[in-house]
């Protein structure tokens, strides 16, 4: 579910919750917009369904990692959101150089938080990065 889901909030964190194949991405609004329920769950019952996105133009990336960075999302939720959800679901094959990469990029120890826009947006271009070789071969 895209552009969460406008006027139907609890509705769709309702469905993401009982079925499985339901992501929410996070495109459309600033994440200083977010409603407390999309951040509570993002935290808790959805870590692993909740996608990262801008809806470029009309809101650059820039502006919501900012936004982003400010939200109390939990520092182990972070780089799900902005990576690990997209990779699984897309079932990207990461090489050795890949992951050797990711680890300089986008942190993953789940004692690291993200404690700058600047190294949210590293990570946002590390995946950028790998989802276009990924498609491209």
């Amino acid at each position: 579910m895209a552009h969460p889901s406008v006027r139907w909030q609890d509705e769709s964190l309702s469905v993401a919750t009982h079925k499985p194949q339901v992501y929410i991405d996070l495109s459309g609004w600033s994440p200083k917009y977010f409603p407390p329920q999309r951040v509570q769950y993002a935290n808790a019952l959805l870590m692993h369904m909740v996608l990262f996105g801008t809806d470029y133009p009309l809101l650059a990336p820039d502006r919501w990692i900012a936004d982003f960075a400010t939200r109390d999302i939990k520092p182990e939720v972070q780089p799900l959101i902005m990576k690990e959800n997209a990779v699984r679901l897309l079932g990207l094959k990461r090489s050795r150089a890949a992951r050797s990469a990711s680890k300089q990029s986008c942190p993953r120890d789940r004692s690291t938080r993200f404690s700058t826009s600047a190294s949210l947006r590293r990570c946002h271009d590390f995946v950028m990065r790998r989802v276009g070789a990924q498609l491209s071969q």
